[in-house]
């Protein structure tokens, strides 16, 4: 049988007073594949130990995995960061492919920064379906579940391409971000595009290259 990915969560604070969290990939049992509201809560549990930290910084290198983690994982930080004032960056150092890109393009009101030479990769999700032959009503479940996710995939790009001037990122001298169509996004999933850290920056993916020694000493935030 061959094994599943998903994705991989490792926190450590600092002694800046700031936490680090590392979003990896791992493989696993297809078998131990949890659901959406499992990854959520565990991955919950994990991140609320990091309120008492004045800055959250979150590195992905990862190729992605079961969506299910993913969500779970994005569920999880929308709860725990989004309602706070902790402030929050994210770097990319490497690569940040399919289902990790949840992350990067989840969080609104995170900025998101890409290391030189490192990747942003996004697809069409898998369209393989593991039911019975014939299962005329679970095939429409799924097929209709797809079609709900690559929806939700092309509105978070869409939205991330598109934020609007002012708050966090005029704070931080970020112009406002070019509009990509949503056809456009369509046809870079159906693509299998990868961009390049420049191109992720052009296109609104990312909010501006910038190196790991720089983020891990504050840039993020302009100190």
């Amino acid at each position: 049988m061959a094994m599943a990915t998903v994705l991989k969560m490792e926190l450590w604070d600092r002694s800046d007073g700031s936490a680090r969290c590392m979003i990896t990939s791992v493989p696993v049992d297809p078998k131990k594949v949890m659901n959406t509201r499992d990854y959520a809560h565990k991955y919950r549990r994990h991140l609320a130990q990091l309120r008492a930290y004045n800055r959250f910084m979150i590195i992905i290198d990862s190729k992605g995995g079961a969506k299910d983690s993913a969500i779970g994982l994005l569920d999880a930080m929308r709860a725990e960061i989004g309602t706070k004032k902790q402030p929050a960056a994210i770097l990319i150092d490497g690569l940040c492919g399919s289902a990790a890109t949840y992350i990067a393009a989840g969080l609104k009101k995170v900025p998101v920064y890409i290391t030189p030479g490192s990747r942003y990769y996004i697809h069409m999700p898998k369209t393989t379906c593991f039911v019975r032959r014939g299962g005329g009503v679970w095939n429409a479940i799924y097929k209709a579940g797809n079609k709900a996710t690559i929806r939700d995939m092309v509105k978070m790009y869409h939205q991330k391409t598109s934020v609007p001037a002012g708050g966090i990122w005029k704070v931080l001298g970020i112009r406002k971000k070019v509009h990509v169509p949503k056809r456009t996004i369509r046809k870079w999933m159906t693509e299998g595009k990868s961009f390049t850290a420049g191109e992720a920056v052009n296109y609104g993916l990312c909010d501006g290259i910038m190196t790991r020694h720089e983020f891990e000493k504050g840039g993020a935030w302009g100190c």
